[in-house]
C-alpha cells in the first residue's frame, strides 16, 4: 500500500506538470513575465519582514535587506533582464551539451565507432541554436518557452504513465524492452546522491528489499557518492560473480582538464575487497548497492556484453604510476587488473559521455533497464533516481538494497 501512495504521489506531480505544461501553451511570454514579477514580490515581502525584524530584534543584515528590496523591484519593473538572463544560462547549458556532443564525436571518429554521425548532427544543432540564442537572447523567448513546454509535457506524460503502470500492479520485471526515461535536468539529477547522503547521515537507516522469488541475483549495481569533489556527482559500477567491472580515466598519465579527459580504463577487483577499500581510502564516502533479479535470459544477454567488452581491451600496467595514485592504492589493497580498449567508444574517456555509467548501462542496459536518457547525458544521479523508484515497485528487479558506510 506505501508503494502505490508513492506512485499515487508521482500521478498527481504530473498531472501538476501537465497543467502547468498547459498553461505555459495558452499564455506564453506572460508566463515568464509574470513569474519574475511574482518572484520579486515575493523577494520584496521577504525582505520588508526581515525589515521589520531588524528594527525588532537587531539581528538581521541591513544591507542584505537592502540589496534584497532592489532586488526585487529589479524583478518587479525590469523583468525583461532576468529573462534574458535565464535564457543566457540556458543557452550556456545548451552549448556546453553541444560541445560535448561534439568532442564525443571526435573521438568516435578516431576509434572508428558505428552510427556516430547523428552525434555530429545534433552537436552542430545545438551549437547553433545555443550563439544563436546568446547573441539575441530576448528575441528567443518564444522558442525557449516552446521548448520548455514540450519537455514539462514529455515529463508530466512520463509520470502520469508510470504511476498508472505500477498503480494497476503490471508486472514487467521479466521485460527486455526498452524505455526512453524522461527524467529531470542533468543539473539536478547530478546531485541527486549528495542529497541522499546527508538525508541518510540524518536518519541513519539501512533498508533491504524481501525477496520475492528465485530468480538469479548475481547483478549488482553500486553507486558511490562522497561529500567532497566530484564524489559528490557520484561513480557507477557493476558487480557481477562477486568481480567488479568499474570504468574511468584511471591513467594518470594520459588524463587532460583535471580527469575530465583521458584513455578509457576498466578495472576488475575483488568485490568485497573493492567495498572494504572504497570506504576505507574516503570514509566519507557512501556506496548505494542494488541487487537485481534477473531471468536466465536476461543473465545470457548480461553474460554476452561482458564477454563483447573483454574482447576489446589488453592489460594495462600501472607500474610507472606515483604511488599515491586512486589506481596504485586500489591495485595494492584489491590486487584488481587494469585493462585498456583496442578499439570501440570506450577506447577514450569523457567524463560527460563515454562515463563509468555509459560502462553500466552497456553492460546491464541489454537486460531492459530503462534508463536510456533523453538528453543524451546519463548520471550517477539519473542512476540512483531509477534504481530508487525501481525498488519501490511491486513488480520490481531490485530486490535488495544496502547502504555501505564507514
Amino acid at each position: 500500500m506505501q508503494n502505490k501512495f508513492y506512485f499515487f504521489i508521482e500521478f498527481i506531480i504530473g498531472f501538476i506538470l501537465l497543467l502547468l505544461s498547459l498553461f505555459i501553451f495558452v499564455f506564453g511570454k506572460y508566463f515568464f513575465y509574470n513569474s519574475i514579477r511574482l518572484f520579486g514580490l515575493i523577494i520584496i515581502f521577504n525582505a520588508l519582514f526581515g525589515l521589520f525584524e531588524y528594527y525588532k530584534k537587531s539581528k538581521k543584515n541591513l544591507l542584505n535587506i537592502i540589496l534584497s528590496i532592489i532586488v526585487g523591484f529589479f524583478f518587479c519593473f525590469a523583468p525583461s533582464i532576468p529573462i534574458s538572463l535565464f535564457i543566457i544560462v540556458f543557452a550556456l547549458y545548451i552549448f556546453i551539451k553541444g560541445l560535448s556532443q561534439f568532442i564525443t564525436y571526435c573521438y568516435y571518429r578516431k576509434n572508428d565507432v558505428d552510427h556516430r554521425l547523428i552525434l555530429l548532427l545534433s552537436s552542430l544543432l545545438f551549437i547553433i541554436f545555443s550563439i544563436s540564442l546568446l547573441l539575441s537572447p530576448y528575441i528567443h523567448l518564444y522558442q525557449v518557452t516552446l521548448l520548455l513546454n514540450i519537455y514539462l509535457f514529455y515529463l508530466s506524460f512520463s509520470f502520469i504513465l508510470k504511476s498508472i503502470r505500477e498503480i494497476i500492479s503490471e508486472n514487467r520485471q521479466n521485460s527486455i524492452i526498452r524505455r526512453i526515461h524522461v527524467s529531470l535536468p542533468v543539473l539536478f539529477n547530478a546531485f541527486i546522491p549528495r542529497i541522499m547522503v546527508e538525508y541518510i547521515n540524518q536518519k541513519l537507516e539501512v533498508n533491504s528489499l524481501p525477496v520475492t522469488d528465485y530468480h538469479n541475483t548475481q547483478i549488482e549495481v553500486f553507486i558511490h557518492v562522497s561529500k567532497d569533489g566530484f564524489g559528490a556527482v557520484g561513480h557507477v559500477d557493476i558487480a557481477y560473480q562477486n568481480e567488479v567491472y568499474a570504468y574511468g580515466a584511471y591513467d594518470d598519465l594520459s588524463n587532460h582538464l583535471l580527469g575530465a579527459l583521458g584513455d578509457g580504463v576498466l578495472f576488475i577487483a575483488d568485490k568485497k575487497k573493492y567495498i572494504n577499500f572504497c570506504l576505507q581510502d574516503d570514509p566519507q564516502s557512501t556506496i548505494f548497492g542494488y541487487t537485481l533479479q534477473l531471468n536466465q535470459q536476461q543473465i545470457q544477454l548480461v553474460e554476452s556484453r561482458i564477454q563483447q567488452l573483454k574482447s576489446q581491451i589488453f592489460p594495462f600496467s600501472i607500474e610507472n604510476h606515483p604511488h599515491d595514485s586512486y589506481a596504485t592504492r586500489l591495485q595494492k589493497a584489491t590486487s584488481a587488473s587494469f585493462y585498456k580498449f583496442k578499439e570501440g567508444k570506450f577506447k577514450n574517456y569523457f567524463v560527460l559521455t563515454t562515463n563509468c555509467v555509459l560502462l553500466a548501462d552497456y553492460i546491464i542496459g541489454s537486460s531492459g533497464i530503462d534508463i536510456i536518457g533523453i538528453n543524451g547525458i546519463i548520471t550517477p544521479g539519473s542512476y540512483y533516481s531509477y534504481f530508487e523508484e525501481e525498488s519501490k515497485k511491486e513488480y520490481s528487479r531490485v530486490y535488495k538494497k544496502i547502504i555501505y558506510t564507514s
